[in-house]
């Protein structure tokens, strides 16, 4: 790496960051300013259920920043681009760079080389970070929201593709956790065992 890739390469990295950093604080000061409400009037509920409603509330949206970038991420490369080569065209370093015989083929050779690791990183954290940030997410935003009751009594019975069935008397979501549950095994003959629990509790260290 020559030393005007290094400088167009850390042109183009400051930018993206800014450019990254400025839409990130949009969606999420639209985002905030939309929830802020329903937020505010279950913040006593989520105090009474033992939980840090600030702390809940800054790993919420730590848990949507992924989703945040795996939408913005490729608008933010295309305009961290445009900025960075009109920064460098701005201060006349553009055409000094072609003066001195370099092409500019080889001027916008490390920010594709930039974009191209971006767009590595996407696929890359798409399966590595999406799913369980997901899963945290959707269980912050039911803690913080309160969208069901602490105790579910009306659950309806679920069936997997081999035709088990799982039903339950009471479903716990701020707890995960159910109680009283038939598990129902079936073979194309019938039924084959029941089960009954009085409780199952989810375990995030056996995610199960």
């Amino acid at each position: 790496m020559r030393k005007h890739d290094r400088y167009v390469l850390w042109t183009y990295v400051a930018t993206f960051f800014a450019v990254l950093f400025f839409f990130t604080l949009i969606v999420v000061v639209i985002d905030l300013a939309d929830a802020a409400g329903k937020f505010a009037r279950q913040w006593g509920s989520v105090k009474e259920a033992g939980y840090q409603p600030w702390v809940l509330l800054g790993e919420y949206y730590a848990t949507m920043l992924p989703f945040i970038w795996m939408r913005i991420l490729p608008f933010v490369v295309a305009i961290a681009a445009a900025f960075s080569l009109a920064r460098l065209s701005k201060h006349h370093e553009l055409v000094a760079l072609v003066l001195t015989g370099v092409s500019l083929r080889r001027v916008v050779l490390p920010i594709l080389v930039a974009g191209l690791v971006v767009a590595g990183s996407m696929a890359a954290a798409q399966a590595a970070i999406l799913s369980p940030a997901s899963q945290r997410h959707a269980f912050l935003k039911r803690v913080l929201e309160k969208r069901s009751p602490n105790r579910v009594t009306k659950v309806p019975h679920f069936h997997d593709p081999s035709g088990a069935r799982l039903a339950m008397d009471a479903y716990l979501p701020l707890d995960r956790r159910m109680e009283s549950v038939w598990v129902s095994l079936w073979a194309p003959e019938g039924l084959v065992e029941t089960r009954w629990y009085p409780e199952l509790a989810w375990s995030a260290e056996d995610a199960g």
